[in-house]
């Protein structure tokens, strides 16, 4: 096995989350053949290397499968399991054996889809604010938001801690894919449908709390290609089945943007062109693609900081070219709700 990174080793390990592990290294908790490291960048091979975290040796596991739970939660519930402070978390809803970690997480006044898993790597790539992977809300608010407030909200507010990305809101009739709700939200209150690619802690509430809005329900119904059950009713989950876990798998997999180089230059000398090539013809100087439909493909424009090192595969970078030049040019351009 290649070494790989400290903190993924100890995610893999079941230690804690990648993010947490983290924090236990800079902690200086964490030995590595006797001697404490606190660099982020170390890595290690369990197989010739002695990692120790307070004082316990971490063993490799054996290739497991993976667990892949998708719940849906209802309010009054933290998405956390065993909190430390007592309150009722993801135990009283998930029973099993396995170290499951919440992909993305909902206040505990928030209610709908949330992926349970120890796939570490997977659980980074969807919940890193780098990769903007699409999540789709409704919210029932108190009122309809007018236009220069859904306008506002698609350029991006200050929320005091930073400016938010670009998120769509529409105004709907009702909610396609949540379990009936009772006739006296859909006459006092007005439903709203939310794309966004970040998730910043309760910023659904605190962007509309700027505009005088108050949410009285929020429904996650889907991150990335993974979309809430319809069947599933408010505390019940079930496992993935294979054709989502796959499709998950698919959205997350690290691609080399030097590959889609020389695939469209490849696609250039044989006279095709290349499928990200158009991509980028049809969104435009604007990076907003044509589609708005709730889906993997639709939503707000991806962040201006996308096209530096770090983003995803495909998105690529606002007034892209549809058509590759001949002359190679000498310099490049590079959760809580």
């Amino acid at each position: 096995m290649p070494p790989e990174r400290l903190q993924k080793v100890m995610a893999n390990a079941g230690i804690a989350s990648r993010r947490a592990c983290e924090e236990i290294i800079s902690a200086g908790r964490v030995t590595v053949n006797g001697k404490v490291v606190q660099e982020m960048g170390r890595k290690v091979d369990l197989a010739r290397d002695v990692v120790e975290v307070d004082g316990r040796r971490i063993k490799p596991k054996p290739e497991k499968r993976y667990t892949y739970i998708m719940l849906y939660k209802p309010p009054g519930y933290l998405s956390v399991f065993n909190d430390q402070r007592g309150r009722e978390g993801l135990e009283a809803l998930v029973k099993t054996d396995d170290r499951l970690y919440p992909v993305g997480r909902l206040d505990a006044d928030s209610e709908g889809l949330l992926l349970l898993t120890d796939d570490g790597d997977l659980t980074l790539r969807l919940s890193h604010p780098r990769y903007e992977h699409v999540k789709v809300y409704y919210a029932l608010l108190n009122r309809a938001p007018g236009t220069d407030t859904i306008a506002r909200f698609r350029r991006g507010i200050d929320l005091g801690d930073g400016t938010t990305a670009p998120s769509d809101w529409k105004i709907i009739d009702k909610p396609p894919s949540v379990q009936p709700l009772p006739e006296e939200e859909m006459a006092n209150g007005v439903w709203v449908r939310i794309i966004m690619r970040e998730g910043k802690k309760r910023q659904i509430r605190r962007m509309a709390a700027i505009e005088k809005l108050h949410v009285r329900r929020l429904i996650r119904v889907q991150i990335g290609p993974l979309m809430l059950d319809r069947k599933l009713t408010p505390g019940k989950s079930r496992s993935l089945n294979r054709g989502e876990i796959q499709r998950l798998r698919a959205a997350t997999r690290p691609r080399s943007r030097h590959g889609v180089r020389r695939r469209a230059a490849a696609n250039q000398h044989s006279g095709k062109t290349d499928s990200s090539s158009r991509d980028r013809s049809a969104r435009g100087k604007s990076g907003v693609p044509s589609s708005r439909h709730p889906d993997t493909k639709g939503g707000p424009p991806r962040s201006r900081s996308t096209g530096a090192k770090g983003a995803p595969s495909g998105s690529g970078s606002a007034g892209a070219p549809g058509k590759a030049s001949s002359k190679p040019s000498s310099k490049r351009k590079d959760s809580r709700d």
